[in-house]
């Protein structure tokens, strides 16, 4: 029984250490790519301040978290059309040598998670900063971020995949992404506005549910469909 659970064990760690080493390398090449962080960062800032200018520094709580959750979607899509546009038909060729498809897709799928929930954490200290944060529970509030980032990375990811395909991958990641992103979002701004109302974790746990789900989806997805892809 101890030999079979190690030999469970090892086989696990084998298999999922492709998924961190190719997660770092895709953290070492965004810090040899400054110009695109810097890019999406003064994005955010110019956003943001021009929002506060328009509102003059306050607006009413459901139009922060659209505000909010509007403008975390405009930058994954910029995130994930950088990337896009960097990813070289050889560099294709390249991994599908080295990784398994399924590894890859998760691989980017955490550190573009990483990456957005980054740049929620910037979204929201940014948005304090020029308008009146209307936050009752934090604790509500940035597990909404760690779970949206995972969302928006998870069904992004797949859309960028099947639209490096066509001939125009930006336009067709555009027309493919609004509409599946509409119940995450929907559900993402519904959670912050509780929160906003000072509700605990449990008290919305029906609304956790339907995200989580959403979420699981979005990667089973991923796992099912990106091999197939990858064969192209």
């Amino acid at each position: 029984m101890k030999s079979f659970c190690s030999f469970f064990f090892q086989n696990i760690i084998f298999w999922v250490n492709p998924i961190f080493l190719f997660f770092w390398k895709e953290v070492h090449e965004e810090f040899n790519r400054p110009t695109n962080v810097f890019g999406v960062f003064f994005y955010l800032v110019c956003t943001t301040f021009i929002i506060s200018l328009v509102t003059k520094g306050y607006v009413i709580p459901s139009i922060w978290s659209a505000f909010y959750w509007i403008l975390m979607m405009f930058i994954s899509f910029t995130v994930l059309n950088k990337h896009l546009n960097a990813d070289e038909p050889q560099k294709w060729n390249y991994y599908y040598l080295i990784v398994h498809p399924i590894q890859f897709i998760l691989a980017r799928t955490f550190y573009y998670a990483l990456f957005i929930c980054i740049l929620g954490i910037l979204n929201f200290i940014l948005l304090s900063l020029w308008i009146k944060n209307p936050i009752s529970s934090y604790e509500v509030f940035f597990w909404s971020v760690l779970l949206g980032s995972l969302g928006l990375a998870s069904s992004l990811t797949l859309i960028s995949a099947i639209a490096v395909q066509s001939n125009h991958p930006t336009m067709l990641m555009s027309v493919l992404g609004f509409p599946l992103l509409i119940p995450l979002l929907w559900t993402l701004i519904k959670i912050t506005i509780l929160g906003i109302q000072g509700l605990t974790i449990p008290e919305i746990g029906q609304y956790w549910f339907f995200l989580v789900s959403i979420i699981l989806i979005s990667i089973l997805l991923s796992i099912i469909l990106f091999p197939m892809i990858w064969k192209e």
